[in-house]
């Protein structure tokens, strides 16, 4: 609908850590999917996906809606896939 590829939409996907209940933001291009294994590993302990409750709280918005920016509690853990990162001349 607005002239992108998949691969340049932004999914902002919001986890909590199972122990200490501490916000992951991942943002990752449209096309990729979270390996929540490696996320685990580079956090330390399990993750589980944030409930609506959880993900409002925090970021202020409902699931699907989340923004990548601007939320209403600030998230010290945030990973961005690195294919977001490629930039195109």
């Amino acid at each position: 609908t607005i002239g992108c590829d998949v691969a340049q939409i932004v999914k902002s996907l919001l986890f909590r850590s199972e122990k200490t209940n501490q916000p992951i933001l991942i943002l990752a291009s449209g096309i990729n999917r979270v390996n929540e294994k490696t996320i685990e590993r580079l956090v330390g302990e399990k993750i589980v996906k944030a409930n609506a409750d959880f993900t409002r709280e925090i970021t202020g918005f409902a699931i699907g809606g989340v923004p990548p920016i601007v939320h209403k509690i600030t998230i010290n853990t945030i990973f961005i896939d690195e294919d977001l990162l490629k930039h195109e001349t």
